[in-house]
């Protein structure tokens, strides 16, 4: 099952803490040529980063905005879902992004940071910049924490 595969895979990189790490768990995962580049469990924030190419580019000649938004979301995901317990996953209910200028091809860095956690829902936040450090997008999430049928 595709989400065992990636809690497994994350569950080594939250355990070895070896950073950088080419990160391919998932279809989204390998899309998007993830890297978890930094996971600090106890300040419970998260970096990644992200290539995009011409692939991901609308007519404008820009990455598409559903594209910006997916790095914003998997950021925040890849961070909670490193903190679940075996047996949870999460399911996004609401995502709100702010696009602050347009995102040509290249390599982004997504930062995420949870804001509260409970038992069941879970708030967050992510920034997304390009490699000069120009913000892109920011976005802020809730999560239902849900228990996974086995």
């Amino acid at each position: 099952m595709a989400y065992d595969l990636f809690q497994r895979e994350l569950r080594k990189v939250v355990d070895e803490q070896v950073f950088p790490v080419e990160f391919r768990a998932s279809p989204i995962a390998e899309l998007l040529t993830s890297t978890i580049d930094a996971l600090d469990m106890d300040a419970m924030e998260a970096r990644l980063s992200f290539v995009t190419d011409e692939r991901f580019l609308h007519g404008g000649g820009v990455v598409q905005g559903g594209i910006v938004a997916g790095m914003l979301d998997f950021t925040m995901a890849v961070l909670l879902l490193a903190d679940l317990d075996e047996g949870y996953s999460i399911g996004t209910t609401n995502l709100n992004v702010e696009f602050l200028r347009p995102a040509p091809a290249g390599v982004y860095v997504g930062t995420a940071r949870v804001i509260r956690k409970g038992r069941t829902i879970s708030f967050s936040h992510a920034d997304l910049h390009d490699e000069a450090g120009k913000h892109i997008a920011s976005a802020s999430a809730t999560n239902v924490i849900i228990p996974m049928n086995k």
